[in-house]
C-alpha cells in the first residue's frame, strides 16, 4: 500500500494535471514487474496478465460511498473504452522511413493496440515524402520484393530511450535487447539482428543491431487525445521539422530486407532496445496486396460520444440515490461544436443557403451568393464553410479543405456510406489563363497513381480519370480502372473545378475508408491539343479524414516565376511579385539569367538566377572554378518539391557537393513556373573566408543539371560555365571566355581531325595514288594538319577540362599517343631498299585505321559529355557516311582505282618515289 499527499494544482505543467473540485478527474492505475537488470518498469508483456485501467472520481462531491467494486482483470482493459485513430496504411512503396514520435495518448498506441504505451512509438512514411508520417501504421509488403527502411531512431549514447534500431520479427512486443537469452531464441527475426552468438542450448547471448541512425524525434503539442476525434486533427499538431534536418537525413541508418517466399502473413516492425513501440506488417504474395485485409489489421475506429450512467450499490443502511458518471469514452461535447455541420438542407429547422437554382445563380454583378465579386465561387463562411458555387448552383458538402491563399487546391466531399460512394469537388485557380487540376484519393505520390483531371482544353472543359504511368506527358493515360459514376467540369471564371463520384472499393485502386486517407493533387498550365498535359506548376500531398474534420489548410507551393511582359530592363516576376534589380545578364550560356542589386550601405547583394530546366540550377559569386567554390543551388527534387540551399563544392563527386551555408545567406527563395526554375538569395558582400564582392568585375560560376534522383544527392550537372560580370554595369555581356567556349573549340578541332582530315587522307592515299603521284604529299599534309588539331585540342582538354569523365580522358590519351606515333613513323619511314620496309608498311597501315576508329569513338563520347544536341550527332553521322560511301565507291571500281594497301619491295625509276608510284603489288590486307 502506498500513501502520499500532493497539492491540488500540480507543479509540473507538462505532466501534472490539476485535481478539480467540480466535475470528474481521471485516475490512472496499472501493475507490472520491473526489469531485473535496469530496475525500470517493463509495462505489459505477453507472458504475463497485468491489470490496468482508467476511472473518473469526483473529488468535490458530497461524501458518499461511491467506491467501485474491485476491477476484474481482463486482457483488453487498457484502451478498450477509447478506440484508436483510424490512420492510413502504408503499401505500394519499397522505400520506407521510420522515425520516433509521441505515442498519441489514449487514441494512439493504447487505443490502436489495446496494450500499453511507452510514451513514444514508430512513425512511418514513404521515403521522400513530406508531412506523411503516420503513427504505427500497418505496412503491406510483398513476398520476393526488396524493401529499404531508412531508420532515424537514434544512435547508442548510453541513455537507451533515444537508441532504437529497427528490426522485423514474429514477436508482437519487440524489445529484443530486454529479453533473456532463452526468450530471444523463441523469437524468429527476419531482419535487423546480425552476428548472433549463441550458447549450446541456442540461447542468444550476443548480437548486433545495425539498423540505427541519427534521431528524428517528432513532437506534438497535444498529449491527451481522448477528445481528439480524427487522426488528421492530431496530425496537424505534429512538429516534423526534424525530417528536413540534413544532419539527420545524411546520417540515417539503413535496413534492406527481401521478403522471403515462406514469410508468414503477419510480422511486426519493432525497436531492438524497448518493447511496445512498433506494430504490424501484412505479408502478401507479389502483386496481391489486399487493402481490405491491411485496413483490418491496421486497427483503430471512430470515436463515439456517449455518457454512461452506472447505478451505485450503496452500503448497507445508506439510502443515497446519487449517480456518478463513469466517463468511459468520455468527452465533452464542446470541442466537437467546431466541426463542420451537415448540409443545411438536411435539417428542416435550418435556413437553406439556396432554396432554388434561381436563388443560387447571380442575376447581375454584385448579386447572388458570390456577391463580393464572383472571383472564387465560394459562399460566405457565415452561411456554411463547405458551400461552393459550381456552374451557378450552390453545392453544400459535409466536409472540405480549403486553401485561404488561393494558391493550392480546394477540396469538398460528401461520404455516402450507405451507398459506399464518395462525391468530391476539387478546384484551383487557373494557370496562364487556362490550365488543369488533378486530384486523387488514397495516393501518396504521382507516379503509378490514379487521379481525376479537369482541364480547359475545350470551351466547356474536359474531365476524366487517368493513370499516371510515367512522369512525362506520354505517361498520362486515360484510366478505365477508375470508373466514375458521375463527373462534370466547370471552367468559367478564374477557377477550374471538377466534380466526380466514385465507389469506395474499386478493384486495382486504393480502397477508401471513413478514416484518415492520403491525397495527392497537382496544378498545371493549359494542355496542348488534343489533350497533352504539360509539366505541373504545383504539386501537393495531404491526409484528410473522409468522415471527419479536414482541419486547417496546410501551406502550399512556392508560386510561379515569369518574366514581366513588355519589360526589357532588369525586372522579373517572382512569386507573383514584380522584382526590379539594378543589373542583369540575360544572355549567359545554357539560357541562364542572373539579376542583382548591390546595397552598399547595407553591405549586401540580392541575386536572382534562373534557367529553363525542371532539375536544378546553381550560381555562385567570387570564384572562377567549380572546385573549392560556393554556390546557391535551386532544385526540384524527385517528388517535385522545390528546395534551395547554399552548397560547398569540395570534389567532382556528388558526395563532395553538400549543403554548408558558407555564404551565411540572409534570405533564400525558390520558384518554378513549369518552364523556368529560379532561385533568389541575399548575402553579405564580405563574408569571412570568401572573396569580397565589389561593384565591379566579379567572377561567377553557374551550372544546370537534371532533377536529383534522391533527396540526399544531386546528379552531376549537364552544363556548366564561368565568366566575369561587371556588377557596375546594368546590362551587357560576360567578360572573358567561359569554359564552354573552350569545350566548343576542343570539340570542333577533334571533329575536323577524325571525321574530315584523317578519313580524307586515308581515301586519297589508298585509291588515288595511281592517278596523281602528288597524292602522297596530300596524304602527309592532311595527316600533319589532323595531328596538329589533335595536339591543340588535347592540350585544351587537359587545361580546361576535368578528370571525372574517365573513359573520354583515357581514350583521348591513347588516341593522342597513337596519332603522335603515327606522324613520327610516317616521317621516319625506312628507305625503299632498307630491311623492314614491308613490316613498317603493314604496321603503319593497321595502326592508322585503329587510331581513326578510336578517334571517332572518343568524339562520340565527348558529345555525350557536353550534352550535345541531336544535331551534332547527325553531323558526325553524315561525315561517317561520306567516308564509308567513298570507301565503297572506290573499292568497287578496283580496275579504275587500284587499291594499294602498303609498300612494295620493288625497284622504281630513280625520279619516282615508290610511295607516289602506286604500282607495286603488296600483301592483300583487305
Amino acid at each position: 500500500m502506498i500513501r502520499y499527499t500532493r497539492p491540488l494544482k500540480g507543479n509540473d505543467k507538462e505532466f501534472d494535471r490539476p485535481i478539480r473540485l467540480t466535475g470528474p478527474t481521471f485516475v490512472l492505475w496499472a501493475m507490472g514487474p520491473l526489469n531485473p537488470s535496469l530496475k525500470r518498469p517493463i509495462f505489459d508483456r505477453e507472458q504475463t496478465s497485468l491489470p490496468s485501467s482508467n476511472v473518473a472520481v469526483e473529488f468535490g462531491r458530497i461524501v458518499t460511498n461511491a467506491c467501485e467494486r474491485r476491477l476484474k482483470v481482463s486482457e483488453n482493459t487498457v484502451g478498450s473504452s477509447i478506440p484508436g485513430f483510424k490512420r492510413p496504411t502504408i503499401s505500394g512503396v519499397t522505400d520506407i522511413t521510420a522515425r520516433i514520435g509521441p505515442s498519441g495518448g489514449a487514441r494512439g498506441v493504447e487505443g490502436i493496440t489495446g496494450g500499453p504505451s511507452r510514451g513514444f512509438a514508430w512513425y512511418i512514411s514513404p521515403t521522400g515524402t513530406s508531412g506523411m508520417d503516420v503513427l504505427i501504421p500497418a505496412i503491406g509488403v510483398e513476398r520476393g520484393r526488396t524493401y529499404t527502411f531508412t531508420v532515424q531512431g537514434g544512435t547508442d549514447d548510453g541513455s537507451g530511450n533515444v537508441f532504437h534500431p529497427l528490426y522485423i520479427t514474429t514477436d508482437s512486443v519487440g524489445g529484443f535487447q530486454t529479453k533473456s537469452p532463452q526468450e530471444r531464441r523463441k523469437e524468429t527475426v527476419y531482419a535487423g539482428i546480425q552476428e548472433v552468438k549463441t550458447e549450446a542450448d541456442g540461447a542468444i547471448i550476443e548480437f548486433n543491431a545495425p539498423a540505427a541512425g541519427a534521431l528524428c524525434r517528432i513532437t506534438s503539442t497535444v498529449s491527451d487525445t481522448a477528445t481528439v476525434r480524427f487522426w488528421a486533427d492530431y496530425h496537424d499538431t505534429l512538429d516534423t521539422s526534424c525530417t528536413e534536418d540534413d544532419a539527420v537525413t545524411s546520417n540515417s541508418g539503413k535496413l534492406r530486407w527481401t521478403v522471403p517466399a515462406d514469410a508468414p502473413d503477419l510480422l511486426y516492425y519493432q525497436s531492438v532496445t524497448l518493447p511496445f513501440i512498433g506494430y504490424k506488417i501484412g505479408v502478401f504474395d507479389e502483386g496481391e496486396v489486399d487493402k481490405g485485409v491491411l485496413e483490418e489489421i491496421n486497427g483503430g475506429g471512430p470515436l463515439e460520444i456517449r455518457e454512461e450512467v452506472v447505478e451505485e450499490s450503496p452500503s448497507e443502511g445508506e439510502n443515497e440515490e446519487e449517480a456518478v458518471p463513469t466517463m468511459e469514452g468520455n468527452v465533452d461535447d464542446g470541442p466537437l461544436d467546431a466541426l463542420p455541420n451537415p448540409s443545411p438542407q438536411s435539417n428542416a429547422d435550418d435556413e437553406p443557403a439556396a432554396t432554388s437554382e434561381s436563388d443560387a445563380t447571380p442575376t447581375s454583378e454584385g448579386e447572388g451568393p458570390d456577391a463580393e465579386g464572383d472571383v472564387d465561387g465560394t459562399v460566405s463562411e457565415e452561411d456554411n464553410d463547405c458551400q461552393v458555387n459550381f456552374k451557378g448552383t450552390v453545392r453544400s458538402y459535409t466536409l472540405c479543405k480549403k486553401d485561404p491563399e488561393r494558391k493550392g487546391m480546394d477540396v469538398y466531399w460528401n461520404l455516402r456510406e450507405e451507398d459506399s460512394e464518395l462525391e468530391t469537388l476539387f478546384r484551383a485557380r487557373k494557370v496562364e489563363g487556362g490550365g488543369y487540376v488533378a486530384f486523387g484519393w488514397g495516393e501518396v505520390k504521382m507516379l503509378n497513381s490514379h487521379v481525376v483531371i479537369a482541364n480547359t482544353n475545350t470551351e466547356s472543359g474536359i474531365i476524366d480519370s487517368y493513370f499516371l504511368a510515367d512522369s512525362n506527358s506520354e505517361g498520362v493515360n486515360a484510366n478505365s480502372s477508375l470508373p466514375l459514376l458521375s463527373k462534370d467540369v466547370d471552367v468559367k471564371g478564374d477557377f477550374v473545378s471538377g466534380i466526380f463520384t466514385r465507389k469506395l472499393d474499386i478493384e486495382g485502386v486504393s480502397t477508401l475508408t471513413s478514416g484518415a486517407t492520403s491525397i495527392i493533387w497537382a496544378i498545371g498550365p493549359e494542355p496542348r491539343p488534343p489533350i497533352i498535359l504539360e509539366k505541373h506548376n504545383l504539386i501537393g500531398t495531404d491526409i484528410l479524414e473522409i468522415s471527419g474534420s479536414a482541419g486547417s489548410p496546410d501551406s502550399v507551393g512556392d508560386g510561379t516565376t515569369t518574366v514581366a511582359d513588355g519589360n526589357s530592363n532588369c525586372s522579373v516576376s517572382f512569386n507573383d511579385t514584380d522584382e526590379v534589380f539594378e543589373g542583369c545578364r540575360k544572355g549567359l550560356t545554357h539560357n541562364v539569367e542572373v539579376y542583382w542589386t548591390i546595397r552598399e550601405e547595407d553591405g549586401e547583394i540580392d541575386t536572382l538566377f534562373r534557367s529553363q530546366t525542371d532539375g536544378y540550377i546553381g550560381f555562385g559569386w567570387g570564384s572562377s572554378k567549380m572546385i573549392g567554390a560556393n554556390a546557391v543551388i535551386a532544385m526540384q527534387d524527385e517528388k517535385g518539391d522545390l528546395k534551395i540551399e547554399d552548397y560547398g563544392m569540395k570534389a567532382y563527386s556528388t558526395a563532395g557537393v553538400q549543403p554548408e551555408n558558407n555564404q551565411e545567406l540572409i534570405d533564400k527563395r525558390v520558384a518554378f513556373d513549369g518552364e523556368y526554375l529560379a532561385g533568389m538569395f541575399t548575402r553579405r558582400l564580405a563574408v569571412e573566408g570568401l572573396p569580397v564582392i565589389t561593384k565591379g568585375e566579379t567572377d561567377a560560376i553557374w551550372a544546370v543539371g537534371v532533377r536529383p534522383s534522391s533527396k540526399a544527392q544531386l546528379k552531376e550537372h549537364s552544363k556548366k560555365s564561368r565568366g566575369r560580370i561587371d556588377l557596375a554595369e546594368s546590362s551587357g555581356g560576360v567578360l572573358g571566355v567561359d569554359t564552354s567556349t573552350y569545350f566548343i573549340v576542343h570539340g570542333v578541332l577533334m571533329t575536323m581531325a577524325w571525321f574530315v582530315l584523317t578519313p580524307s587522307a586515308l581515301v586519297i592515299m589508298r585509291f588515288l595514288k595511281a592517278h596523281n603521284p602528288s597524292t602522297f604529299r596530300w596524304h602527309r599534309a592532311l595527316n600533319l594538319l589532323s595531328v596538329s588539331f589533335v595536339v591543340a585540342a588535347f592540350i585544351m582538354g587537359l587545361v580546361r577540362g576535368t578528370r571525372k569523365h574517365r573513359a573520354h580522358l583515357i581514350i583521348g590519351g591513347i588516341v593522342f599517343s597513337l596519332a603522335t606515333l603515327q606522324a613520327l613513323s610516317g616521317l621516319l619511314r625506312p628507305g625503299k631498299d632498307k630491311d623492314g620496309r614491308q613490316l613498317w608498311a603493314v604496321v603503319h597501315f593497321l595502326s592508322g585505321y585503329v587510331t581513326l576508329g578510336l578517334g571517332m569513338a572518343n568524339v562520340w563520347l565527348g558529345l555525350g559529355v557536353i550534352g550535345a544536341a541531336t544535331g551534332y550527332y547527325i553531323v558526325c553521322g553524315v561525315l561517317v557516311g561520306f567516308y564509308v560511301i567513298a570507301q565503297l565507291v572506290f573499292g568497287l571500281q578496283a580496275e579504275k582505282y587500284p587499291v594499294r594497301e602498303c609498300e612494295a619491295e620493288e625497284a622504281f625509276p630513280p625520279d619516282v618515289d615508290p610511295l607516289l608510284a602506286g604500282e607495286a603489288p603488296g600483301p592483300d590486307l583487305t
